[in-house]
């Protein structure tokens, strides 16, 4: 049985120009060089945030995501409902779009797939984006 990560064994670190990225090798040639060559440059531009997952260990990068901001386009506020309400039967006039949260890549080392990589950054994606909109911040914006 494959011994599973735990989140007590991992930190989770925004992408840096010196980010040790280079040996990151998972079973998806395509994501591993939006890793080492596009991800910094998308992140400079605002585009996405990539995030790295890195053994606490030994400091090597296991796994990654990257997340955008994005939104969804009702096409039919007559019909369409949000929380078992329709939209025109609220007393606010929402917009056709409502804001979502993308999850652009995500990858893990091939050595390290199935030991619970990806489910860790997803939790944390959640988690954050559930604590900036409850904060009223923007992802995006949240270098710390």
């Amino acid at each position: 049985m494959v011994e599973k990560y735990k989140p007590e064994d991992v930190y989770i670190t925004i992408l840096k120009e010196q980010s040790q990225i280079y040996e990151f090798n998972s079973s998806n040639e395509d994501l591993n060089e939006f890793l080492k060559k596009d991800a910094f440059g998308y992140q400079k531009l605002r585009l996405g945030v990539t995030y790295l997952m890195c053994n606490k260990t030994t400091d090597k990068v296991i796994s990654y995501l990257t997340l955008a901001m994005g939104s969804l386009k009702i096409p039919d506020k007559e019909e369409f409902k949000f929380r078992g309400k329709r939209l025109i039967d609220y007393t606010k006039n929402f917009s056709n779009q409502f804001p979502a949260l993308l999850i652009g890549k995500l990858a893990t080392e091939q050595k390290e797939e199935g030991k619970g990589c990806a489910g860790l950054l997803l939790d944390y994606a959640v988690k954050t984006a559930i604590v900036n909109f409850f904060n009223g911040t923007k992802i995006l914006l949240r270098y710390s």
